[in-house]
């Protein structure tokens, strides 16, 4: 889904509010949880799994336009930091509680809970809206879909530009393969589905201290 829509629905947050695009990115996140909790078979889940990756598309643009719109370029710096942490903390502590929620309560029970998230996050987009608004100041001037020939046009122009993009597509390919060789993998050593939390738990410590050193360390060598 973020391949074919992605484009379009993360333009969403640059031409309209992006707290609008959060506050709907909450509520489609709610909705596919129960979704997911609820499904009576493998096929209703997968088709939830797909709306759930659908409901996940706008939220990092919207994301990205708050911070720009309400910090200045010193404090996006430091925030971006911290928020990497805290996002790799999360899915240290994730794995483990849902593993919980499993033995606690069924296989689908972890669900409840992101639905209950969604639910937080719907009030939280309802904040941003008070520092960014409901809508954009200049929607009027704002084009109403992705100019993909001016696109094309920077990439020609630009080479770092498109060596840049070319390396976060090769990045992006590479960890989308990693999930899922590492999944298949797993299944044929005969290993629990406990294992892949601990190596996405480990994934994020190195990722939590990347983040916490690496700063210190290029400041140095520089």
């Amino acid at each position: 889904p973020g391949l074919l829509a992605g484009p379009f629905i993360g333009a969403l947050a640059d031409r309209k509010s992006p707290a609008l695009v959060l506050l709907c990115g909450a509520f489609a996140r709610f909705v596919t949880s129960l979704g997911l909790a609820f499904a009576p078979n493998e096929g209703v889940f997968a088709v939830w799994v797909f709306a759930k990756g659908v409901s996940n598309l706008g939220t990092i643009p919207a994301e990205q336009i708050v911070i720009r719109r309400l910090l200045s370029d010193a404090q996006i710096v430091s925030t971006v930091a911290l928020t990497s942490i805290v996002d790799q903390c999360t899915k240290i502590l994730s794995p483990l509680l849902g593993a919980a929620l499993s033995f606690a309560l069924h296989s689908q029970g972890g669900f409840a809970l992101t639905a209950i998230l969604a639910v937080f996050s719907m009030g939280c987009a309802i904040g941003v809206a008070g520092a960014v608004g409901w809508r954009h100041s200049n929607e009027s001037h704002r084009p109403r879909y992705p100019d993909f020939a001016l696109f094309w046009r920077l990439i020609v122009e630009r080479p770092a530009l498109a060596s840049a993009l070319g390396l976060v597509v090769t990045f992006s390919a590479i960890l989308g393969l990693y999930d899922s060789l590492v999944v298949v993998l797993l299944r044929d050593h005969g290993q629990p589905a406990s294992s892949f939390g601990s190596i996405v738990s480990c994934t994020a410590l190195g990722a939590i201290g990347c983040g916490v050193f690496l700063k210190n360390i290029l400041t140095h060598v520089s």
